[in-house]
């Protein structure tokens, strides 16, 4: 059984866990509905080295 403290910092994670995913898939829509969204040209602009996958190391540097 998990403490209160336990079950409150669980509690909060699920939450903001939960909101981050309703925020992304609202964007996720968004960008569906673009006409000139092309996602296989994006990922082509984050996998510079050519090696068929993308990580988080890739998206920061497109971000820099």
């Amino acid at each position: 059984m998990l403490s209160d403290a336990m079950e409150t910092l669980l509690s909060k994670l699920i939450i903001t866990l939960s909101r981050g995913e309703t925020i992304v898939e609202k964007y996720r829509k968004k960008l569906a509905n673009a006409k000139d969204f092309d996602a296989d040209q994006i990922f082509l602009r984050l996998d510079k080295e050519k090696k068929n996958f993308i990580n988080e190391y890739n998206i920061v540097e497109f971000l820099k």
